[in-house]
């Protein structure tokens, strides 16, 4: 358009410089060229710098210190020279003729400020997630139906859902400076409260066409849900601040919103057993405007733990979604029978907590089955509906390991192959036979539309077998590889889906036959915002005994062989000898088979002389305080373990890790940048990996630092529980439940 308006672009960046050259190009294959794109790079520390600066004189670069998204969109505003200020995210692309149609829009619209429109989603490899946003969310047809004409009670419809993605808008520059630009303040909601302030006094419109590609990836969708509520609750009280006398006389209820939003905060805390928090939350919404809900909540977070533990178990209530709506337009949730058997309390059954406190209740209804019970399992019913089920009631792994160390069988060849194939069908009677019965009487009651098996096929083959005799999906969370073998291997072809903890996993599972097209790959998510870094690590290592001045090393997991306890332990005499204030603990519980596993290393420890050095604690609940009590945690896996949760936890906690060159770890931690990684089994290179970073504190912090910026990129949980949400949802489509 010859006669287009002067138009600024401001894209704030931080470590952005895998993306910004991309979005760059979309802003210059637009049909109208702008005025001027100015870069605000807010404290990077990738090579965004050098790539901005590689973009040619069309590219303004500035830079500062960290200071979040809104402070620097302000910092291109203020410099800017155009008429018009347009906005674009440094991991987004404009789509085709994003300009062009605002402007054709505005020249018969000249008294709007500011057009947006709709946002479609993307993969990192382009491929289409959502085409439609405003579709998905039911708005599309209500903005169609305007036909041109600006938004009616704008701030209204913003306050009920922000229907105005930041990359979408193109706003006059003069109306942007005059009402005070983005709110620095807020980290979550800026956008919000900006759009109301803007549609409070001018009018504004939303195009019914895609104008923007969203990238979704795990580095835009980490913040975590508690710190986007807290962020809301405070937008709320903003928007009280300024909007009374103003937006009340559009009948606009601003203390119900307010306290909604702390209703909203108060809840999601409520239910993830954090009571003295969520009364705070809930109490602040009663004092805004009384609601019932606020109220019952309040009086639920006062109850004792025991007693709201039990009235979850029997009701099943108490984890729904924060507005407590069906949002399956009349659709019963679908039921998803979700069964634990592995070998015992690690990060199978942690990141299955972590799942069922977090799945949507108003699609999903879960119902949790475990082989096992007391010590941490009891916790699963504060989390949802808890079920389990004995699944060891004759002890076939001592009668095994007797028969291991016996030497009568050796007598008659064949007799100790003989006796082995007796116990295994003796445990299929005696113990399978027993839980995949009781198992399928409480599928029968239950009537699920989805089994989720919560390890690989082999243990949890009742659970498989279940699901085919209700007919209905079953989906397979592997968690590492188990080459069935023999006539057994079939048992890999059952699952209708397989989510797979890592791109190894993956490779495993297809190279048994799987269809590459029933396997994907879905990180394990942890809850990033109950990762308390600020934790007290003195205290944990005075609550144990651990002198405060000693150099504390921690192998984190079950005592199971392959977890590579030994390995640290021969290691021992090289570390102890090159830093004579080290400390070793071996942190983790001990499964009823791996008892002599457990004597055997606490008898090779008093051999070597290192009873005072070496540490056993045992299972820990303070996952947050334990890390914090560490200077280096390691994961010496002697079989490449899937995707560690100990890693992913240590990572987050901002923790120094070195871990084993192969399986999950070596695809979680990049040697040298966010960690070290050994040669397995090699006791030396684990010795000289904890020794080197012993003698360089400054490197170790820095490994730390990058570690949790890397697992908060990678390993947040509403990632993970949106990919599982969409695996339900694809093997039972919407209706099948109704």
């Amino acid at each position: 358009m010859a006669d287009a308006p002067a138009i600024s672009v401001v894209i704030p960046v931080y470590n952005g410089a895998a993306f910004v050259a991309d979005a760059v190009a979309s802003i210059l294959a637009q049909t109208v060229a702008v005025q001027e794109i100015i870069v605000v790079d807010d404290g990077s520390t990738d090579a965004t710098a050098e790539v901005v600066r590689g973009l040619g004189e069309d590219v303004r670069y500035l830079h500062q210190e960290n200071r979040g998204p809104a402070a620097a969109r302000n910092r291109g505003v203020s410099t800017s020279r155009g008429e018009w200020v347009a906005f674009l995210d440094a991991d987004d692309r404009w789509a085709e003729g994003k300009l062009a149609a605002q402007l054709e829009y505005l020249v018969g619209h000249r008294d709007v400020v500011l057009v947006s429109g709709d946002m479609g989603e993307v993969d990192d490899a382009g491929r289409v997630l959502v085409e439609s946003v405003l579709a998905r969310h039911g708005q599309l047809e209500w903005f169609r139906t305007l036909n041109g004409r600006h938004i009616p009670a704008a701030v209204r419809e913003l306050l009920a859902a922000n229907f105005i993605p930041t990359g979408t808008v193109l706003v006059r520059r003069d109306v942007l400076v005059e009402v005070g630009g983005f709110n620095p303040y807020l980290r979550y909601g800026e956008d919000l409260e900006l759009w109301c302030r803007i549609a409070a006094s001018y009018p504004i419109a939303c195009l019914p066409r895609v104008l923007l590609w969203r990238r979704r990836h795990a580095a835009n969708l980490s913040g975590g849900e508690l710190p986007l509520l807290r962020e809301l609750a405070r937008v709320g009280e903003v928007i009280r601040g300024w909007g009374r006398g103003v937006l009340e006389v559009q009948g606009i209820d601003l203390d119900r919103w307010a306290a909604e939003r702390h209703t909203d905060l108060g809840y999601a805390l409520f239910v993830r057993n954090r009571p003295a928090e969520a009364r705070a939350a809930l109490w602040r919404a009663l004092r805004t405007k009384a609601n019932r809900r606020a109220g019952r909540y309040l009086v639920l977070s006062c109850l004792p733990r025991p007693m709201l533990a039990s009235l979850r178990r029997v009701t099943g209530r108490g984890s729904a979604a924060p507005d407590g709506r069906n949002s399956g337009g009349g659709s019963r949730p679908k039921r998803v029978l979700l069964v634990e058997n592995g070998i015992g309390y690690g990060g199978a059954v942690i990141c299955l907590r972590y799942l069922v406190r977090n799945l949507d209740r108003s699609r999903f209804k879960p119902l949790v089955v475990t082989g096992r019970r007391g010590g941490p399992y009891e916790a699963l019913a504060e989390d949802g509906p808890w079920h389990p089920i004995r699944d060891r009631r004759i002890d076939v792994v001592a009668w095994k390991a007797r028969l291991q160390e016996a030497s009568w069988p050796d007598r008659v060849p064949g007799l100790r192959w003989v006796t082995q194939q007796l116990l295994a069908r003796f445990d299929d009677v005696g113990n399978f036979l027993s839980f995949f019965l009781q198992l399928l009487w409480l599928a029968l009651r239950f009537q699920p539309d989805l089994v989720h098996a919560n390890n690989e096929p082999l243990c949890n083959r009742a659970a498989i077998f279940v699901a085919k005799l209700l007919r209905v999906p079953v989906v397979c969370h592997v968690r590492g590889p188990r080459d069935a073998g023999g006539m057994l291997r079939w048992l890999y072809r059952l699952p209708d889906h397989y989510l797979s903890v890592s791109r190894w996993v993956q490779d495993e599972i297809l190279a048994l036959g799987v269809d590459a097209s029933r396997c994907e790959v879905v990180y394990d998510g942890i809850e990033l915002d109950r990762m308390d870094t600020t934790a007290d690590g003195t205290a944990f290592r005075r609550a144990h005994g651990i002198p405060e001045d000693r150099y504390v090393i921690g192998l984190v997991g079950l005592l199971i062989p392959w977890k590579g306890q030994r390995i640290l332990i021969e290691a021992a005499p090289e570390i102890l000898a090159a830093i004579p204030d080290a400390h070793l603990l071996l942190v983790g519980g001990t499964p009823d088979e791996c008892r002599p596993y457990e004597a055997e290393l606490r008898a090779l420890v008093q051999e070597r002389g290192f009873a005072e050095r070496v540490q056993f604690l045992g299972h820990v609940s303070d996952m947050s305080a334990l890390y914090n009590a560490l200077d280096v945690v390691l994961s010496c896996s002697t079989s490449p373990e899937p995707l560690g949760t100990v890693v992913i936890e240590a990572m987050t906690m901002g923790r120094p890790i070195i871990g084993p060159a192969h399986g999950g770890a070596a695809e979680m931690i990049e040697d040298g940048k966010s960690g070290l990684l050994t040669r397995p089994g090699d006791a030396s290179a684990l010795a000289a990996a904890v020794i080197r970073l012993h003698g360089d504190p400054d490197y170790a912090r820095w490994l730390g630092v990058a570690a949790r910026e890397r697992a908060l990129q990678l390993f947040a949980v509403e990632e993970h529980v949106r990919r599982v949400q969409e695996a339900y949802d694809h093997l039972v489509p919407a209706g099948v439940a109704s």
